[in-house]
């Protein structure tokens, strides 16, 4: 609408106003009289995860030079969502932030080189745990005192702030600033080459972290100081092997993601130290050709997609007790006998895209032993083994489809299942090649063979009751 001021007055005399938008307008100063009188959440009041109804502030991309007044803000008592982002802020400091605006998260990003002082957020501390600084070409090379005090700060967000010269985080650059509830950290594509001794020393209270799309070219020995980090999240890095210890003492880390690092080489000893804590690996396109196992008991997931595993052995999966495996995308052709072998009830197992033809694997099993099965993608047969793999398994537990004289069928259609029943016996797989029991479902144009022996049965015993009766 064009509007540079908010028409406060006009404004105040609507009484049951609870929600004002002001986008697309020219606002870029909020004077400490702007609000006043006026019961309306200021665009609109929205509900955020653990923070409930929250005052969103927009002054997104309104090009601002330096951050407008802000002190109206503390008449209304909700948390805050302040967005100060894709603005021209050339400096921030403490002065920009008046006590008691109770501003829960703060968004900075795309501010280019906005220059963060010393204690720049300090009268923040009391409410700010939210902080987005992506973009802002914010170097990793010295301490970031513009942090200090903010004891409240859970999550961090640092992407996009490509690092220059050598690309290492400088040692100490969290120290001594008291960010005891800092939970999650992001450097996702900061051109980060090398991490020193040290870096995350002050915030060990970290529980995620995020490496992604970086020049990393082994797992950082400073992520060794985080003992509480339960997630870590290293893709597609440059990351060629593992070395022996690289997480030792690092007992609380549950899931953990080298997907991307292609020409991965896990060797014996590389996952030391997350026997009984890692939960979840994922190995996405890192060019493996067999599944590592060493240290893996612990595991309730693995996901090593678009790898080249063509082959399941019968120990291929010795040593890892996980219960859902992702292996699709792979040359995936034959899955040997026994594979699944100890590894309980309930698995969930992901063949999608891969080169299997059938599932007869499933058969060697016991019933119910695989909770899913996907097999989207495949050019699976039709054949009575998807039928007896149905059987075996918990219901509706095929997922996918199969062709049946080159028509698609839909694993999961009742009506499919219902003639593939009528036509198929347990007992036949263990007589019938796949193109013999294709052929017969064919003959049968839907009518049951076990009905027909049925019917055949029951005929020759009146026949021999005729004779006796003779």
């Amino acid at each position: 609408m064009g509007l540079d001021d908010i028409p406060a007055e006009s404004l105040r005399s609507l009484k049951k106003l609870h929600y004002l938008f002001l986008d697309e307008n020219e606002i870029k100063v909020l004077r400490k009289d702007s609000l006043a009188g006026i019961k309306a959440s200021l665009l609109v009041t929205r509900r955020v995860p653990k923070l409930g109804n929250t005052y969103f502030v927009n002054c997104k991309g309104r090009a601002f030079m330096k951050v407008p007044d802000l002190s109206s803000l503390s008449e209304n008592a909700l948390p805050k969502r302040l967005d100060l982002s894709r603005n021209m802020l050339m400096s921030i400091s403490r002065s920009d932030f008046p006590s008691n605006l109770n501003v829960a998260m703060l968004f900075l990003e795309a501010n280019d080189n906005v220059k963060l002082q010393d204690s720049a957020l300090i009268n923040l501390a009391g409410s700010l745990q939210f902080l987005g600084l992506q973009s802002i070409r914010l170097q990793f090379t010295s301490p970031f005192t513009f942090l200090r005090g903010l004891s409240k700060l859970q999550k961090l967000i640092l992407n996009y702030n490509s690092q220059k010269n050598d690309g290492v985080i400088a040692p100490n650059i969290f120290k001594g600033l008291g960010l005891t509830a800092l939970k999650d950290v992001s450097m996702y594509n900061c051109h980060i080459a090398g991490v020193g001794d040290k870096a995350f020393v002050g915030i060990e209270s970290l529980e995620e972290l995020d490496l992604t799309f970086n020049w990393l070219k082994e797992v950082p020995s400073a992520v060794k100081d985080l003992y509480n980090l339960k997630k870590l999240t290293l893709r597609l890095n440059n990351i060629k092997s593992i070395s022996i210890n690289s997480f030792k003492g690092m007992s609380s880390l549950r899931d953990l993601d080298l997907s991307d690092n292609g020409g991965l080489k896990i060797e014996e000893g590389s996952l030391a130290g997350l026997e009984k804590s890692l939960e979840s690996l994922a190995l996405r396109t890192c060019e493996l050709d067999d599944v590592p196992t060493a240290g893996m008991w612990s595991l309730a997931a693995l996901k090593i997609l678009n790898n080249r595993i063509c082959v399941l052995k019968t120990d291929s999966l010795k040593g890892i007790g996980a219960n859902s495996y992702d292996f699709s995308d792979n040359c995936l052709y034959r899955i040997e006998d026994n594979v699944f072998d100890g590894k309980g009830r309930g698995i969930s197992l992901a063949l999608k895209r891969t080169n299997m033809t059938d599932v007869r694997f499933v058969l060697q099993y016991k019933e119910k032993t695989f909770q899913q099965i996907w097999l989207e993608g495949l050019d699976l047969n039709c054949d009575c083994s998807v039928f007896d793999a149905m059987w075996v398994s918990e219901p509706w537990t095929l997922e996918g489809q199969c062709l049946l004289n080159s028509e698609s069928k839909d694993l999961k259609d009742y009506e499919f299942k219902k003639f593939l029943q009528n036509n198929c016996t347990v007992e036949e797989k263990k007589t019938e090649t796949v193109d013999q029991v294709v052929t017969e479902i064919k003959e049968t144009n839907g009518v049951s063979r076990f009905s027909i022996n049925w019917v055949v049965l029951i005929m020759s015993l009146l026949f021999l009751a005729l004779l006796a009766e003779k």
